[in-house]
């Protein structure tokens, strides 16, 4: 690994332009003009030009894929590590130019020349963007991650999973017959959605998703946009098939849905969008438990109970900054988990109702909904009981998310 800050040089330094060469490398680099910026939403407008132009910049020097590049091996991902890729962290009341530090991966045959290959490109960076932001540049082989953990680094561990990716080979171009394939495959799916679908896929393709801090209500006008959104991934999701999920850039992740830079511009996006996907399912196992309270079905009454009280409370850790995966493997089941944490993340107290419900129906749901458990939430709680406390901590979810008055997700 190498770290490398550009310094002060003179004027006499190669440009951008210079390094662009015929129309197809220009239209990729106009490609990336509108695929980077999304994916820093978070900054100001001033970094975000700062972070494209740095990524067009490294793209031009260090992907032997480009027309006139320097060779001597290929640059295959690119990442934006630290505080800046942490919404959360990001001063917005700096006054100081930023400082970015940006992690290139490339293939080990990339070592035979990478003081040429840094040594350019920290002159253009300086010609074009020591203006706007310092950039910080580190230099490491695609296999290094992998030792990362296996030393047990985990300071580097934490960064290249917290990171962002600003360029990704495999999808960002120039790419090979069976990535364009993929490429061409979702790019016609997303022709085919109907509206409003289709103009809510194309608007997050070129602006990004707006960043929500916290728990800050949404309007419901854009609300709606969030759902519209929902549904236009999870038709896209059901027709481009498994062979067009990603390669992950971590492994832990396998080919998780959220890091296919065709489809979301940064995995935090997937979470935002199966938010408002898990309240509407959260509703529609609420309707289903109402109407099976006029049946007398015990356990399929807490069966839907239980659902509605898991999708609720997830669409809050998820509409708060928590990741799927990280749900999944951390929380699972456990509803008394969920609940702990939601309310740790703008949910109201629980009532007195729910703290009596939440036990048993935490029990019931991962342990195996069995009839005798259902028998076991029934004795703590009447079922109609049942169904107002879950009714009202729904209420309580959509109140703090902002997506009270969406429609039940009924497909």
């Amino acid at each position: 690994m190498g770290v490398f800050m550009h310094e002060s040089r003179g004027d006499d330094v190669p440009s951008l332009s210079g390094r662009t060469g015929g129309r197809s490398t220009v239209d990729e680099f106009e490609k990336l003009r509108q695929r980077v910026p999304p994916r820093v939403m978070h900054l100001c407008p001033h970094d975000r030009i700062a972070i494209e132009r740095t990524t067009r910049i490294l793209c031009a020097c260090l992907d032997d894929g480009q027309e006139r590049a320097f060779g001597y091996g290929s640059l295959f991902w690119l990442m934006l590590v630290g505080d800046n890729a942490d919404p959360q962290k990001i001063d917005k009341h700096r006054r100081e130019l930023s400082e970015f530090e940006l992690w290139a991966f490339v293939d080990p045959a990339f070592n035979k020349g990478r003081a040429r290959h840094v040594d350019e490109a920290r002159h253009i960076i300086k010609a074009e963007v020591d203006h706007l932001a310092t950039i910080m540049l580190s230099i490491f082989t695609i296999d290094e991650p992998k030792r990362f953990r296996v030393e047990g680094n985990q300071y580097l561990t934490d960064r290249y999973e917290a990171g962002i990716v600003l360029y990704d080979r495999a999808m960002d171009g120039p790419r090979e017959p069976k990535a364009q394939a993929r490429f061409d495959r979702i790019t016609a799916a997303a022709m085919r959605l109907p509206e409003p679908l289709r103009s809510a896929f194309a608007w997050y393709r070129r602006h990004g998703q707006g960043m929500v801090k916290g728990l800050a209500k949404c309007t419901r006008s854009s609300a709606k946009e969030e759902m519209h959104l929902a549904q236009a991934f999870g038709k896209l999701l059901g027709c481009i098939g498994e062979d067009a999920l990603p390669h992950s850039l971590r492994p832990g992740t396998r080919n998780h849905p959220s890091h296919n830079l065709n489809l979301y511009h940064r995995p935090k996006d997937f979470d935002r969008m199966l938010a408002v996907s898990h309240y509407r399912r959260a509703l529609h196992f609420l309707e289903t438990a109402k109407e099976t309270l006029l049946k007398d079905r015990l356990d399929v009454l807490v069966h839907h109970a239980a659902y509605a009280t898991e999708f609720g409370l997830k669409a809050i850790l998820l509409k708060a900054g928590y990741d799927d995966h990280s749900i999944r493997w951390q929380i699972g089941l456990d509803l008394e988990h969920a609940l702990l944490d939601a309310v740790g993340n703008g949910l109201r107290e629980p009532s007195p109702d729910l703290m009596r419900l939440i036990v048993p129906l935490s029990r019931y749901h991962s342990q195996g909904r069995t009839p005798e458990q259902a028998r076991v939430v029934e004795a703590a709680m009447p079922p109609d009981e049942v169904v107002a406390t879950v009714c009202a901590l729904i209420r309580s979810v959509g109140s703090v998310t902002g997506y009270e008055g969406l429609p039940a997700d009924t497909g």
